[in-house]
Order: structure tokens, then sequence, then C-alpha cells
């Protein structure tokens, strides 16, 4: 073969090698480039699905929280549960565990004893009542005293009158007998109004004897006055244990709630009381009482008395039972979604039912289903 033609052939071979690596190069930097955008995409979508879904996860929150207060203005606060669609895409489910959705308020506490709760109310309430009549008396005999008053120095003035002589002199001296009645009237008024102020006086001190005679009935062997609640109309929730802990050497003898003795033993701190049968707190926003925890004897040496509600489905909440507080907290949780995104957020908010503020708020990996 000639060698121009070698030439020319071996020429060829170098640019079609050439174009090849020129064209594998460009696909190689074309195939990351789009990679690369698809990934930023992808990524950015991602964000803004997670943007998205925290949002709606406060709008659960927030929707939640307004209905607990809306029910609360004219009742006993609730919520409902499950999903809520924004539009066609977008929508937020509010749930919770048993133990979110137990309220319990630990602002009536006191130490408990020789009579029922009810029995010291009831005392307290007669002694009340005595006081309450005592001050109605009390006020018809200021307005009584007031009359005899008034009474008396009308007689004054009509006796003062019958002694004034005629013409000018006696009309100034009616004045006189005029200014001297209004005086007394004056006098019998104020005297009235000192009066039932006394009688006021007299009927707080009645009162705060009668607080004094409704706490000597307790003997405080019992912690009293706690109450617990469901917040949602959604579900039931089952209290299936108590766990009891104290600071002194008594024994936990009784628990009893909505008049149903469920616990009985001997034990001391901390107590596992297995209640029988299960605690059941209906969906109709029932209050119920728990009645009494009594120990072996005084609990005048104890500092604090601690309460952990075991659910049934094991989740718990730990409440300091005494000394009485205000405390008073559930925990709402909802989850925002994306319908056709694997993307979700899911929000919990600790809501302090006493001040009526959020206490706390974090984001948690699980996901509230419908």
């Amino acid at each position: 073969m000639p060698p121009g033609i070698l030439s020319i052939r071996n020429q060829a071979g170098v640019v079609l090698l050439t174009t090849v690596l020129l064209i594998v190069v460009a696909s190689v930097s074309i195939y990351g480039v789009t990679a690369f955008i698809v990934e930023r995409l992808a990524a950015l979508s991602t964000r803004a699905a997670q943007l998205e879904t925290v949002y709606l996860a406060q709008a659960g929150i927030q929707q939640a929280l307004y209905e607990f207060r809306n029910h609360d203005m004219s009742g006993n606060g609730y919520f409902s549960l499950g999903q809520t669609d924004v539009d066609s895409k977008r929508s937020f489910v509010i749930g919770g565990n048993p133990a979110d959705l137990l309220l319990v308020d630990t602002s009536q506490v006191v130490l408990g004893g020789e009579y029922s709760p009810a029995e010291c109310r009831a005392i307290g309430r007669v002694c009340r009542d005595e006081c309450t009549a005592d001050r109605a008396a009390c006020y018809a005999t200021c307005d009584d005293e007031r009359a005899v008053c008034r009474s008396d120095a009308y007689a004054v003035y009509q006796a003062c009158v019958a002694q004034c002589p005629s013409g000018w002199q006696g009309w100034l001296c009616r004045l006189q007998c005029q200014t001297a009645l209004n005086s007394a009237y004056s006098a019998c008024d104020l005297a009235r109004t000192d009066c039932r102020d006394q009688c006021y006086d007299d009927y707080l001190d009645c009162r705060a004897e009668c607080d004094e005679e409704q706490q000597a009935c307790i003997d405080g062997n019992k912690v009293t006055g706690l109450t617990i609640q469901n917040v949602t109309d959604s579900q039931t929730i089952r209290i299936d244990r108590m766990r009891v802990s104290w600071d002194n050497t008594r024994l936990l003898r009784q628990i009893v709630i909505n008049g149903q003795l469920l616990w009985s033993g001997s034990v001391s701190s901390p107590a596992n009381a297995n209640l029988a049968p299960d605690f059941t707190l209906n969906a109709s926003q029932t209050v119920y009482d728990i009645d009494y925890l009594q120990f072996s004897g005084s609990m005048a040496s104890a500092t604090t008395v601690n309460i952990e509600f075991i659910m049934s489905d094991g989740s718990s909440k730990i409440v300091t039972a005494y000394p009485a507080s205000d405390a008073a907290f559930i925990t709402v949780r909802a989850t925002g979604k994306i319908t056709g995104s694997e993307v979700y957020r899911t929000i919990a908010a600790t809501y302090d039912v006493g001040t009526g503020t959020v206490s706390a708020w974090e984001e948690t990996d699980e996901e509230i289903s419908p």
C-alpha cells in the first residue's frame, strides 16, 4: 500500500478515536451535570416538602389547642383526634398516646382523713350557710336600729317644733329643728353603715372559722382533691397502674377513684398499685375524682407525694400530687403530610391548662396515623 494512503488512514483513525473520546467525555459530563441537577432538584423538593409538612404539623397543634380552649370556655376542654385535609394533597393528623390525653389536676390536693372529702365539704357548707344566715340577721338588726334611731330623732324634731314661737322667730326656730333632724338622720345612717360593716367583718371571721373547722375534720392519712379527665372526644383511655412514691415510712393502703375501691394492700414507697379493674375514662369529658389515696397513718411528715399513671398501652405520666400546685398538663401531637411524598414532620406540644400556654415544643420521629 502506498505510504500516502497509509498516512491518510492513520490520520482518519486518530480523528475517529478523538471524536469518540470527546463524545464519551461530553456524555459523561452531561450525565454528571444532569444527575447533579436532578439530585439538587430532588433535595430542593424534599426541603420544600419538609418545610410544608412542619407548617402543617404546627397547624394541627394550633387547631387542637383552639378546640380545647373553645370548649373549655363553656365546659370541660377537649379536642378531636384524626386527619384534617387542608386541600387535595396536604393534610395533618392530630393524635397522642393515652398518657398524653390524660389531664391530671393537682390544684386542689390536700391531706385528707377521718371523714370522706364529701363529708368534710358538707361540714364546711353547713357552717358557711350558718355564717350567711347570721350575716342576714345582723343586717336586719342594723336596719331595725336605724329605724328606731330615725324615729327617735323625728320625735325630738316634733318636740322642738312644738316649742317654736310664731312669726319670723318661729320660722328660724323650725329651721334649726329641721337642721338638727337632718344631722340626726345622717348619724343614724352612718351608724347603720358601721353596723353592717361589722356584720360583714364578723361574716368573714365566721367563714375563716368554717374553713378551719373543715380542715379540722382531716386527720392527714389520705391524699384527696385530685381529679382526672380524658381531653379527647375520640377515644376512651384506660389507667392500668398507679406507681405512688412518698418520703416517709407510712404504707399505702387503698386507692379509691370515682367511688370505686380499685386497689388495697399495705406497701411502702414506691408502691406499684395494679388497679383492678383498669379505670376507664370515657370520651365525654367527664371529670373523675380520685377520692383518696389512704395511708397507714398521718402523712404530716411527708413533704411530697408523686404519682405515675401507667396506661394500658404502657405510656405513662408523672405528676406531683402533693404539695398542691396548679399543674395540669396535656400533650398534643400532630403530623403534617403531603400526598405522594414520603416526607412527614411531627410536632409534640405540652400545653399548661392552668396558664393557657404552651410550655414545651419539640419535633419527634413518630408519625401519627389517622
